[in-house]
Parts: structure tokens; sequence; C-alpha cells
């Protein structure tokens, strides 16, 4: 049906500018009771008609943040973009600032404002079969008045068209997208081919759908300058979820804690930006969205969020923050000369600018509160506990104030608004008959008592309205209730229990009336401990807290929640560092609530954690270790080689990363399993240090004569039958530095009989430039079949992949293949084991303030006392992390393996995980642990991390590479290795072509990467022309 509507002439001509802009969401305010926080359309575009205006050209815009959507209904779904000339925010403030009375919006500043509105097309298509068929599309403008974003509700196309005179012509009533459907949608600038990533959304069950399961990625708490966003990204890799729920710091925070001068005084990331006023204007941070993580988990997922007080300022409420006051005092020193008022509105206009959310009605004080109805599954309501008419909080000086009002009646998180609407939809949910109630909220709502006391920022310090909500729910009968929460940085999960009131009872659950599943940050800082430290105190925590089940403080990360009709699934994962951008997603523990029964099952998390403390349970930590909070460099294993310098060292001193020299202090135990003196010990290390010195100046000098059969252990025997014979050593004292020989193994990979003395002398670069220059660029084709084109390719894969694929390489240079079927490579495992103290330090040792009379090396030398798990008396040795200086020291010892050991070691663990894998690692290493000083069994190991290099087909099953006895051109392999074919632009690089010393370090593999871009810059006139074009 067409509808007309007389239409003056005038008004035709202002139809296509002001209907687009009134269609993205953006210009209108968050709130229909507060009009004067959104911007003036009409005025907005005027500009557009302006002489003077100039339209930015396609080709300078660029989609800087992505593309994201959120709050999905099961018609409609909010999608995002911003489309901008600069990746920097505008600095237009014209929204929030100026003579303006506070939440009134005036349109003359604007008439002055941006005069180039930047149009755009949307398109909503159905991703199933991946199709291109248009279900929704239309149009918008934006300006730097709303920092160039981009915010549309997307809703389906319908056959009934109605005309009005504020529409581009015709105004479209869509019946609605269809209910749990995937759709993929696109932005381009109109008129050009200038188009963003293509995002994929998804809409929500309808009311009334039979739903039978549903998963949600749960986050909170990311904070750019403290860490990568690794959490998201991992959860976008698994996609192993339906929506994102996100309870607190929202991905997008423009208005951060921090004030001027405490932002000034912290260190300076390479992920943080200086922004003036320490980051309280509108548009100051822009940098969250360009994390890549972040920007994939947003591309792929809808996201239902809700603020905590960081968008706004540390420990908010209706008057105030911790660090800005109502108070002209504050005002003038911690704002500085900006109100709580002010800052409000700044954070509120710029949180729903940057955030797929919908601008729901309301009421006084900006709300955010909401509900999702997902079928009769689950209904997914979403508290303000933080920014909506709450009572006064703890702010860092009133702490003893706040205990006096914990308990008062009039204490509220809410509002009254806010609460009474909360148990009206608790209750409309049990009416209608969903089978779960979860509940978003920013806080923690169980009772939990802390070394300290209770947190009176979270639930704990509002007991009026936790037990308001409780009462709501016991009267009324309403079960199957689950709280979500953040905000703490840490991982929480409790029973849901009225104490004090209700009878409970924490070893079955019996009284619960839900769970509560509370997650760590993404990113933001959690406790400054090591993992023992943090394992500590959650067991002080649940020894305090009848209702926590699980606690953890060490792991950032997120979780999984499964809700289905019979039970609900949780999964959490740890990111255990992210001051790098990394994949490490550790399982650490797994919970299941059954439908009806009101707690969390029991034995709870299958009676097994990774880390933290679990009532009734153990913590079986896998050899996941991740990375250790250690960041120190050893500059003996980044050796330089003959060029005098270490460019390891170089970069660790640039960025002040600490020096470490290990001291000679040894521990030996022999084959028998006593422990030798340590005076006879470190004796015996450099006798063989200096035997190694020897053998290889003789390699140097005498390398064309020695035989190629000749092995550095055949040197080492020589060498002591002389020293016998001159009578410079005793039989014992020759038999045990033969003994400590095998030490070499840990070096290169296997068994000093095996050592070439012949190449011993292989640690200096051989030097070998190529100028010629091929005709041709290299076709590189991927795994997938795609061709690209490059100028040079430098492989890096290791010597072993190498030997398994050398037909990848075609043609290759007979001589390249010579030498990689030529050279050797070593099989060197590394095992850490961690230990709850450092028994085996002495008391006065580990006390003092330096690691100068700590013990740095052990070795165990052939051993008769473990045939059972070492029939074959393996030696090994380890390095004590203890030895370095604090705040490094750790209670880890460092097991390097090699040859067969390190093969049967691999062999054996391949397929066991969880406590099989550390069962046996146990079994093998604890003869040797057990035989150091003040050893008991309170001191068994918390967790092992081993390498597994041999199981790994890209490493070519095999660690580094090394010089074995039998290679008679090993010189001219290196030589050819290093030259590479420079005819072909093939070059390689790696410490398969590094110096010798080099060898399976960091410093070897940097140091052969400089000197091959170094002859690639050398044998060019120009770089750089076909770099990744296509070449099919």
């Amino acid at each position: 049906m067409y509808v007309f509507a007389p239409i003056g002439l005038a008004t035709l001509l202002a139809l296509p500018a002001c209907a687009s802009f009134q269609g993205n969401l953006n210009y209108d305010s968050p709130s229909r009771r507060h009009p004067n926080l959104g911007i003036n359309v009409p005025v907005v575009s005027l500009r557009s008609h302006k002489r003077a205006a100039v339209a930015f050209q396609p080709s300078q815009l660029n989609f800087t943040h992505g593309v994201a959507s959120g709050d999905p209904y099961s018609d409609s779904v909010i999608i995002w973009t911003r489309v901008a000339p600069s990746l920097v925010s505008s600095d237009s403030n014209v929204t929030v600032q100026g003579t303006v009375p506070l939440y009134n919006h005036d349109t003359e500043p604007y008439i002055q404002a941006d005069a180039n509105p930047i149009c755009v097309d949307w398109k909503l298509m159905q991703a199933a079969g991946n199709s291109n068929i248009s279900v929704a599309s239309g149009r918008a403008y934006t300006t730097g008045d709303i920092d160039y974003t981009v915010k549309v509700m997307t809703l389906s196309f319908v056959y009934s068209i109605s005309v009005t005179a504020y529409s581009d012509g015709l105004q479209v009533e869509a019946t609605g997208l269809r209910p749990f459907t995937a759709y993929n949608y696109q932005f381009n600038v109109c008129g050009s081919n200038n188009t963003s990533p293509v995002g994929l959304t998804k809409t929500a069950p309808a009311e009334d759908a039979d739903v039978d399961e549903l998963k949600f990625a749960v986050f909170s708490c990311s904070n750019y300058p403290t860490g990568y966003f690794n959490a998201y990204g991992n959860a976008a890799r698994k996609a192993q979820h339906d929506f994102v729920v996100n309870m607190t710091e929202s991905a997008s925070v423009i208005v951060h804690v921090l004030n001027a001068a405490r932002f000034i005084s912290v260190t300076i990331s390479t992920r943080v930006r200086r922004v003036a006023n320490g980051l309280m204007i509108l548009h100051g941070t822009w940098q969250y969205r360009t994390d890549p993580d972040l920007q994939l988990l947003s591309r792929d997922f809808a996201w239902i969020a809700t603020w905590d007080d960081h968008e706004v300022a540390n420990n908010g409420y209706r008057d105030g923050f911790s660090g800005l006051n109502n108070t002209e005092e504050s005002f003038r020193n911690d704002g500085p000369s900006i109100s709580v008022d002010q800052r409000k509105m700044n954070a509120v206009r710029a949180y729903f600018e940057w955030m797929p959310i919908r601008q729901v009605d309301m009421d006084d004080n900006l709300r955010i509160w909401r509900n999702f109805r997902m079928g009769k599954l689950m209904d997914l309501i979403v508290l303000d506990t933080r920014n909506y008419d709450r009572s006064i909080t703890t702010l860092g000086w009133n702490n003893d104030y706040i205990d006096l009002l914990v308990d008062d009646a009039s204490r509220t998180l809410m509002g009254s608004h806010q609460e009474n609407w909360f148990y009206r939809q608790l209750s409309e949910s049990a009416d209608r008959g969903a089978t779960w109630r979860i509940i978003g909220n920013q806080i923690i709502f169980s009772r939990i008592i802390e070394s300290f006391g209770i947190n009176a920022d979270n639930w704990n310090g509002y007991t009026a309205n936790r037990n308001r909500t409780l009462k709501h729910l016991y009267d009324n009968n309403i079960g199957n209730n689950v709280f979500l929460a953040g905000d703490s940085h840490q991982n929480w999960v409790s029973d849901l229990v009225w104490l004090g009131e209700k009878d409970y009872n924490d070893a079955t659950g019996a009284g619960a009336l839900g769970v509560e599943f509370a997650g760590t940050a993404v990113s933001s800082t959690g406790v400054r401990k090591p993992l023992n430290g943090t394992d500590a105190d959650a067991r002080a925590r649940i020894d305090q807290s009848p209702v926590l089940q699980w606690q953890d403080g060490y792991y950032r990360g997120y979780f999984v929640m499964s809700v289905g009709r019979d039970r609900i699934e949780t999964q959490f994962f740890g990111s255990p560092s992210v001051a790098t951008r990394n994949a490490y997603d550790i399982p650490l523990a797994n919970f299941t609530v059954l439908a009806g029964d009101n707690r969390l099952e029991r034995p709870v998390a299958g009676g097994s954690v990774e880390s933290g403390s679990l009532r009734g349970g153990e913590i079986a930590q896998s050899d996941q270790m991740g990375p250790l909070a250690v960041d120190i460099l050893i500059p003996s294993q980044a050796n330089s080689g003959s060029t005098g310098s270490n460019p390891i060292v170089d970069l660790a001193k640039e960025t002040g990363t600490p020096l470490h020299r290990w001291n000679e202090n040894t521990l030996l135990v022999d084959s028998e399993g006593s422990l030798l003196a340590t005076s006879e010990a470190n004796n015996a290390l450099k006798q063989v240090w200096e035997v190694l010195e020897a053998a290889m100046e003789h390699s140097k000098s005498c390398s064309e004569h020695i035989n190629s059969a000749a092995s550095l252990y055949s040197y080492f025997k020589t060498w002591c039958d002389r020293a016998i014979h001159d009578s410079k050593m005793t039989q014992h004292e020759a038999d045990l530095v033969l003994a400590m020989s095998q030490m070499w193994g840990a070096y290169v990979g296997d068994r000093v009989e095996l050592q070439s003395l012949k190449y011993f002398f292989l640690e200096d670069c051989i030097e070998g430039e190529a100028s010629e220059d091929g005709q041709y660029p290299v076709c590189l084709t991927t795994s997938d079949g795609k061709k690209q084109l490059f100028d040079d390719v430098v492989l890096t894969t290791p010597l072993g992949w190498l030997k398994q694929h050398k037909e990848s390489i075609r043609p290759l240079h007979p001589r390249i293949a010579s030498a990689i079927e030529s050279m050797s490579f070593g099989r060197l495992e590394k095992v850490l084991v961690e230990f709850p103290s450092a028994f085996w330090v002495p008391a006065e040792a580990g006390s003092a303030s330096g690691p100068t009379g700590t013990v740095s090396f052990v070795h165990w030398l052939s051993p008769s006392y473990a045939t059972t798990t070492n029939p074959r008396r393996w030696r090994l040795e380890c390095v004590s992390f203890h030895a370095f200086p604090e705040p490094f020291r750790r209670n880890i010892l460092l097991f390097y393996t090699f040859g067969d050991c390190s093969t049967h070691i691999t062999t054996s663990i391949r397929e066991l995980q969880g406590k099989a894998r550390h069962r046996w690692l146990q079994e093998f290493f604890e003869p040797y642990y057990s035989r150091l000083p003040g050893y008991s069994k309170t001191y068994a190991p918390l967790r092992f991390l081993a390498t597994e290099w041999g199981n790994d087909e890209f490493a070519g099953n095999g660690s580094y590479s090394n010089f074995q006895v039998g290679m008679t051109d090993a010189a001219e392999d290196v030589e050819a290795m290093r030259h590479g074919m420079p005819g072909q632009h093939i070059w390689f690089a790696g410490e398969h072509t590094a110096p010798f010393d080099g060898l399976g370090t960091v410093a070897g593999a940097y140091t052969s990467g400089e000197e091959v871009a170094r002859r690639i810059v050398n044998s060019k006139q120009h770089i750089g022309m076909n770099v990744g074009t296509s070449c099919l």
C-alpha cells in the first residue's frame, strides 16, 4: 500500500540529507527524556548546503575501527562502524561543552561545525550460503560531531511502504528480521567501492521460541594501556558461542579512570597515547577499537554490554567518584576544571557513540538497564549497579564512614526505579515459564570475606539491596538464577545464598537459590603475585566465605556459558600473559548447574581445577604453565659469536630489561645418588670448560687434519689421559670430568660422543656475498592453492622441516640439497618444574640480598638409582631460577634433556593430558630433585611445563642443528646454507645458519636474519616491487 502526502519543493530538496542523518542513531539522544543529549539534525544537514562546504572524497576516508554489532532482538540488531579521514578522534566537543546548560542542546554552535557530512550506505545479507542478496539496506550520514561513528538499527524489507515529510521519499516499515538467524553486514562510502570489512551478526530467538541451547562468551574489564586483548581473540577464533556479554569496563572505554596527574606519572606503554586532561575529553581514547583481537570479536559476534564505573571514573555513585568529588576543591585539583556532571555527560555521549547499544528509554539519570527475552529458555536481565542513582560508595578516604552505612535500609545500588523494574522482570520471567534467569551486573553479588573484611564497593557494601533481591527470589519461589559479574579482575564461583536467613550446606549446596559466575579481566591489572601467592590468597577466601566454591586471582581471561534446557555448562579460560599478543588459552575450570537444583553440581568443577582454590577439590595444573612472570636475560644463553656484539643484549639494555649472569655454584649428584662436595663439583665444572676451550682451539687450527670420525668426547678422553700421565689430575678427577663432559649434550641437543671435533670450530660466520640478480620473482604457493609473487623469499623454517620438505623448493640447488641432507640436528627438550618453595637453597642463602651464594646448576651423573624410569641411565642437569636476583626469583628448576632421553620423554607424554601427564613427569623426575638437600614430600611439584619439539612436525621433529661425527664437508655445507640461492631470490635464515655458539638461541636467529636482510638490500638497486602481488 502506498500512502501519499503533500510535500513542498523546499521540503523535497532537504529530504535526502535530513532523512539519512536521522537514520544514524548516534545523532539521537540516548534518553528520550533528555533530548538535549542528541544532536540537532536539521542544523547538521544544513551544513551540507553551505556554499563553503567541501565533501570528503571516498579515497580520503577509511573504516578506521572495523565494524561491530550488538543488542540483538529477534527482529533487529544494531550495527556500527566508524568512517573518517583519520584514525584519531575528532577534536569537536560541541555536543557537551560551551555555555549550554547541563543536558540542554543548543542549535547555533553546530551551524559553524563540520561542514562535510560523510555519506554511508549499509546492507544486511543472509549469512547462510554466502548470499550477497540484501535483506535490509539503508543510508546514513556522519560528521565529526559524533566522531564519524555510524550506528544503525537493521530491519528487513517489506512490501508495504509509506511516504512522510521526513523521509528520503520512502519510509520503510519493516516486519523484522528472522529470529535466531545469522546475517552478514557491510558499510560502504556512498557512490564508491570503498567498503568496510564484512561483519557477521545474529538475531536473538523469538520470545516464545523453543530453544535447545544458547552460548555466551562473557568478558569484563579491558584496559588498553595495561595489556593486549588476547582473550577477545582467543574466543573469536574458537567461535564456540552465539553472543558476547561484556559486563564491565567495555572495550571502547572513552573516559578512563586516570586523572591528569596520575596518568602522566605512570609508565607509558606502546599501547598508550597521552591525552589532554587525563582522558576526560569527549573523544579521548580511540585506541581501544584499534586492537585487532577486539575488532575480530566485534566483527563476528553481536555484543550485549553494560558499563562499569571506569567508563566514567573509578568507584562512581550518584554524586561523584573516588578520583573526582563533587566539591570545589576536587573540581580545581582533580578535574582539572571538569565537574562530576560534565565528566558523566562526556562519558555517556562517547559510550553511546562507540558501542553498538540500543538507545533505550532512560528515566532521570541515563538508563542502560534492559532485558533480553531469548525464547522460553532464558531471560538475560542487564543491570546498572554503577552509575544509575547509586548510594555513596567507598572512595578511598571514607571507608570508616561506609562501614557504618553498609546495613542501612536506605542504601541502594540501583535506585528505586531500577530496583522495582528488576524485581518485576524476575517475576515476569518466572511467570512466562522461562527456564533460566541470567542476571548480568557489574559487581560481585555473593558475600565474600577478604583478609581486610568486605569490599564495600560491590553488593557487600549494600546489604539491604542484596537482601531485598534475595527476599524477592525466596518469597516468590523463583529459582534457576545465575548472576554474572566482573569488576574484580579475578575469578569467583559461588552458590547464591541468603546467608544468616536461610539454611545452607556448603558441602552439598542445599539451601541455595542459584549460582554466581564472576569473571576475571581481559587485560586490566590483577594481583601482583606469582601463582603460588594468588593460590594461597584464594585458599584464605574459600576458608572465610562459605558460599565461595572456587576462586582464582592469577589469570586474565573469560568464560563461555552454555545455557541448555536441563543444565548450564560454564568453562573458564585463562590468558597467562597480556604483556604480548599471544594465543595462550588455558582451560581453568568447568562447572555444571542442573535445572531445578539451584546450586553448583557436586563435586564442584568435577573435583579439580587448574589454579586458585577449590572447596573440597584439588588443584591439578596441566603442563600449560604459560609465560612466567620473569623478564630477565641471561647473556650466556644468547651468545654473540665472533662479532663481539650481542643484538639481544643490546635490545635488553635499550628496553631496561635486567641482565643476569650465572654464578658457577654447582650441585653434583654422582651415579649412586650421593651429593658431592660443592668445591669438588665446581672444580670439575671448571676443568670441563678448560677442555672445551682447548678443543675449540684445536679444531680451529687443525681441522683439515682431524679425522671426520673423531668426536669431542674422544678429545676429552685424550686430554684426561694426558693429565693423569702428567700427574695433573687423579683417576677419580678424570672420571668426574669425563662424566661431566656429557653436559655438552644440553648445548647441542645430543650426546657428546656425536659432536664432531673436526667442525667444533664452526662458531664464526662464514662470509659469502652474492651479487647476481635473478630474472624472475619468486612465486609462492600456499597449502590452499593460493599463489603470490614476491621479490625475495626468506625461509626461516627449522632444519628438520627442510629435511622433510626439500621438494617444496623448486628448483632446489643441488649444493643446498646436499647441505640440508648432511647437516644434523639435536634433540634438546626442556622441562620446567615449579615447587612450593626452593627447598634446595639454604635459608641463609635464600635470604641473602644477592644471588652469589645460591646454587645455579645441578648435574646428575649417570644414575643407577632410577632403573625403572631411566634404565639407560641418561644423565640430567638443570638450572635454578632461584638464582635470579629479586624480584625475579622463582621456585623453579629448569631441566635440560637431550638425545634418546628427550625422545623418550616426548614420546611418552605425547598423548597424556592433565593429571596423567603430571603423574608421568613427576615419576620420571622425582628420583633427581628428591636427591637435593632439604627435600621432603611436602615440596612435591606444583606443576610441570615440558617442551615437545620432538613431536612438532613444523620443527621437523627436532630442536636445532649441530655438527656430528662423520660430516666431511660441514664448512662447505654451512657456507652453502648461508649463501642461499640469490639467483632465485631464495634465502635461508635461522639458528641453523647462525654462528655455531648461536645455534638454538634467539641471538643466533636474530643475527642470521639481519645478515640475510643486509645481503638482500645490497643485492638490489630497488626493493619491494612485487611484494604480495597475485601470480594467478
